[in-house]
């Protein structure tokens, strides 16, 4: 649970192996926002560095990939998440596989629509995307 903001992401005080004894944290930095007019890609270094900060091992990392955007969800600056195009998830995969290259497994949020965004059935380039990376892993 990141209890800072995307900008200054902070897991202390949360759950950590140390006292929840999870073996697995999911870390969910959604970088396609509609106030960055695109991605911040650094945001997945910030989230990674500070879930290492509080504790959590880099194997014990789960990465989550942007897979949605727009409907009723409203980011932490009170912008909107943007569906990545093929080429801006090609980068947060790339990001990703450069700081957690061996995930016990990773996932893609999400594939259908939930409030009213537009999500990964519904994308077929991203569709494509995902499918590359899952034959290469």
């Amino acid at each position: 649970m990141n209890v800072g903001s995307s900008r200054t992401p902070s897991f202390a005080g949360s759950y950590n192996p140390a006292n929840s004894h999870v073996d697995l944290f999911g870390i969910s930095p959604y970088p396609c926002r509609t106030e960055l007019n695109g991605c911040d890609f650094d945001m997945i270094e910030r989230f990674v560095a500070a879930a290492e900060a509080a504790g959590f091992p880099r194997p014990s990392i789960v990465p989550v990939y942007q897979a949605f955007g727009g409907g009723d969800w409203v980011d932490d600056n009170r912008g909107r998440y943007v569906l990545p195009a093929a080429a801006e998830e090609q980068e947060i995969l790339f990001r990703w596989q450069r700081l957690v290259p061996t995930p016990v497994f990773d996932y893609a949020y999400s594939w259908g629509s939930q409030r009213g965004d537009v999500a990964l059935e519904s994308s077929s380039d991203l569709q494509t995307v995902f499918s590359g990376h899952n034959d290469d892993n």
